[in-house]
C-alpha cells in the first residue's frame, strides 16, 4: 500500500538518511513508497541476497543477524536497514529477522538515490 498521511511523513524525517531532505520533496516521493506490515518470525533480507530495497521502522523489533548469530536490534521510529547492499551493490551481509510485528515502509533503491540526489 502507498504511503501518505502525516505519521509515516514524520517518520521519514527521523530517519538519519532522510533527515536533511526538505519536507516538500519528501512529500512529492510519498506515492512512490510502499508501507507494509511484516508478521513476526518473517525474515526481510537474506545473507548473501542482493537487496534493492531500503527499509525504514515505523514500529516493530528486527533482529540482525549474520551466520544465523544475532548481532543487535533495531526498534526506533525512523530506524533505517537494508541500505549497506543498495548503497555497496553487494548481497546483504546480514539477515533481517523479524521479532515484534514490523510496520515499515519500504523505498526502492532507485527513489532512495533520486531523493537523495535532489537534495544535495
Amino acid at each position: 500500500m502507498p504511503a501518505s498521511n502525516p505519521k509515516i511523513l514524520a517518520s521519514l524525517k527521523k530517519s538519519r538518511y532522510l533527515a536533511s531532505v526538505p519536507e516538500e520533496s519528501l512529500k512529492s516521493f510519498l506515492p512512490l513508497i510502499r508501507h507494509e506490515r511484516f508478521p513476526q518470525g518473517k525474515m526481510v533480507i537474506s545473507q548473501g541476497e542482493t537487496n534493492q530495497e531500503v527499509f525504514i521502522m515505523l514500529e516493530g523489533r528486527v533482529l540482525v543477524k549474520t551466520d544465523q548469530r544475532q548481532l543487535y536490534s533495531l526498534s526506533r521510529t525512523g530506524d533505517i536497514f537494508g541500505e549497506i547492499s543498495v548503497v555497496n551493490g553487494q548481497p546483504s551481509t546480514s539477515s533481517i529477522e523479524v521479532d515484534e510485528n514490523l510496520e515499515a515502509l519500504i523505498v526502492s533503491s532507485a527513489l532512495l538515490k533520486e531523493v537523495k540526489n535532489d537534495n544535495s
